[in-house]
């Protein structure tokens, strides 16, 4: 049994992801920008990890697909809320073809919240990027 089975909720469409993806393969160069809290965020110097999961999926992205410009638009903290507000002037000013989301952690499922949530997609898919939300919550 594979530890990812059932880790996958819904792959949705992904004719946005694929074309990408097959832009990628023929050399030219694809924008990610990651968008999100802690999770997301570049690790502080102080902690005991160097990495996160960004710049791990970059170092896989570039070996399988050629080469990627990214953004790391993670803040500690933040929630959907703060969000959707950076989501035009840090996100959408990059031109990204591929857009990781993710607040979970710092989310609770507030009306408020699932509002500014499914607004922040509908931007970025009407911007004609990728759009990949991430859930890592504990339940």
């Amino acid at each position: 049994m594979n530890c990812f089975d059932g880790l996958i909720i819904s792959y949705g469409n992904n004719y946005r992801l694929k074309n990408t993806l097959k832009r990628a393969k023929t050399g030219e160069e694809i924008m990610i920008v990651f968008l999100g809290a802690s999770v997301t965020a570049e690790p502080f110097e102080e902690t005991l990890s160097t990495t996160s999961f960004t710049t791990l999926f970059i170092e896989i992205f570039n070996r399988k697909f050629g080469k990627s410009k990214y953004i790391n638009a993670g803040i500690c903290g933040s929630n959907t809320i703060v969000g959707l507000y950076r989501t035009k002037n840090e996100v959408l000013i990059h031109d990204p073809d591929i857009v990781f989301v993710d607040f979970g952690i710092s989310d609770f499922a507030t009306p408020q919240l699932l509002e500014c949530y499914e607004g922040m997609i509908r931007i970025l898919l009407n911007h004609g990027c990728a759009v990949i939300p991430l859930y890592m919550s504990m339940q």
